[in-house]
């Protein structure tokens, strides 16, 4: 093999080893029935699932499973979809069992998927292979409308929108634990944020909550620019996403203080969900150029 082609493989192998990295954000919009994907700066990658791919409607949640797919849960049609983790092309339907109105989708510590059924104001568990219903994992008195799931320590957390109230459950058993101190309103996802606080979007107070586990009580309120607030996350340098639905808005924050440091992405109407990829998620073109670098390795062995 010619000599430049050895270092093209070279060349093509580390480039396509150094984009397996590369991380983004991927948003749900309920109007458009689509995912975009952002990178981390907030500039646009691409249209990551097309309107209405697979027949989705509503992505209420969306969550990367142990197997590097994505899953997200079709609102409208009762139903939780897979699609690769790395193109967005549809896989198919995963999981159907049990749930009436498929809300938040997430996998926990157990490695098995949680699906919020807002039909039923309860919590079901699917198995992460197969997909199978495993039963009604979460329910408590006075819960209604489970919008949003997060795991903290041995501690599952679940929004009740309608109930107004956060309610905490054994990670294990699905027992009731009770609910945190106070009351929201009308609380939609939540997330585990840095040092194990706890974020709550309060969609009928325009503001995301901070909420510290250790002491039961709300150490920050995040209203400013915030105007239907449902999805949250934080990006891998500690900056915290809200995602606004009136405005199809994602405004950035500071993560300690609240304050606002600017828009991260906009023109996305009612945007939902979004969430950090994995870095097991090859970036775009990454597979094309590994594809080269073995096509001239195999020359080379001629």
């Amino acid at each position: 093999m010619k000599k430049w082609n050895w270092w093209f493989c070279v060349a093509a192998m580390v480039t396509a080893a150094s984009a397996h990295a590369e991380r983004f954000v991927l948003v749900g919009s309920w109007q458009s029935g689509s995912i975009n994907r952002y990178r981390l700066d907030g500039s646009l990658v691409d249209t990551f699932v097309s309107t209405g791919t697979g027949g989705l409607s509503f992505p209420d949640g969306m969550a990367y499973g142990a197997d590097g797919n994505l899953y997200v849960s079709d609102a409208n049609h009762a139903r939780v979809l897979r699609f690769n983790g790395s193109t967005g092309a549809l896989m198919g339907t995963f999981a159907t069992g049990g749930m009436q109105r498929a809300g938040y989708c997430a996998f926990g510590p157990d490695g098995m998927l949680y699906v919020c059924s807002n039909g039923d104001n309860a919590v079901h568990r699917y198995d992460p292979t197969s997909g199978a219903w495993l039963g009604a994992f979460a329910t408590a008195s006075g819960m209604k409308y489970p919008a949003g799931i997060a795991w903290v320590g041995n501690t599952m957390y679940v929004s009740g929108f309608q109930s107004g109230k956060v309610y905490k459950f054994d990670a294990t058993s699905g027992a009731s634990l009770g609910s945190l101190a106070g009351s929201f309103r009308q609380p939609l996802y939540v997330r585990a944020g840095l040092g194990g606080d706890l974020y709550v979007s309060e969609y009928g107070k325009n503001s995301v909550s901070k909420y510290n586990l250790a002491t039961n009580q709300t150490v920050l309120n995040i209203s400013n620019q915030v105007n239907g607030p449902v999805g949250q996350t934080v990006l891998p340098d500690g900056t915290l996403l809200i995602a606004s639905w009136n405005w199809g808005i994602i405004n950035k924050y500071d993560e300690a203080t609240g304050a606002l440091l600017g828009i991260f992405a906009s023109g996305f109407p009612q945007c939902n969900d979004m969430l950090v990829t994995p870095d097991i998620v090859p970036a775009p073109a990454a597979g094309l150029v590994l594809a080269c670098g073995l096509a001239a390795l195999a020359r080379r062995r001629r």
